[in-house]
């Protein structure tokens, strides 16, 4: 018997696993239901972003922390772990975002945070930095998920542990692990 996965990036194999969740996922149609499922941190498992350079070296973590302020409004975190040269520290995109009448989250970008760690050396070229942990990240929506979400963010599977979100009217499709 042959075996299915042979000669299939994982990429793809991730991809059709998300689709057959997503396919057999009931969504959440209350506030409090979807904030039930999606409130916490979550670590960034997989990003089917055509403009993906995840797999970069400078990037050590993608995390996303979710607090609900009301039923259907809170901040949204995105925090980045990363390494450039001898420089290390942490990205924080740092967003409010309200549920529209579908639960889909409307994200609005407040701002950037970016520190260096301890011990870490210090940048020449701050700029460069930047460029660089850019670079490294999924698409553009972890440093300003206002760029892909003008038709709202769809959570479309989340089981308490594992989320999948759809980013706007785009294909693209992040994967998160609960951490907390």
């Amino acid at each position: 018997m042959s075996d299915p996965l042979q000669g299939k990036k994982l990429s793809e194999i991730l991809g059709s696993l998300v689709d057959r969740l997503e396919r057999s996922y009931v969504p959440c149609h209350t506030p409090g239901f979807y904030s039930i499922l999606s409130s916490g941190n979550y670590r960034l498992l997989h990003s089917h972003s055509s403009s993906s350079s995840s797999d970069s070296e400078n990037i050590k973590e993608i995390s996303q922390n979710i607090n609900f302020a009301s039923s259907t409004a809170g901040n949204l975190q995105n925090v980045v772990d990363w390494t450039v040269g001898d420089c290390h520290g942490t990205l924080r995109v740092n967003c409010k975002f309200e549920l529209d009448a579908f639960s889909r989250m409307e994200v609005t970008l407040a701002d950037h945070e970016l520190s260096l760690g301890k011990g870490s050396g210090k940048a020449e070229n701050f700029e460069s930095v930047v460029k660089i942990i850019r670079q490294g990240l999924p698409g553009g929506e972890v440093w300003d998920p206002t760029t892909i979400l003008s038709a709202g963010n769809e959570m479309t599977f989340a089981d308490g542990e594992f989320k999948v979100i759809k980013l706007g009217e785009s294909n693209v499709r992040h994967v998160y692990v609960k951490v907390g």
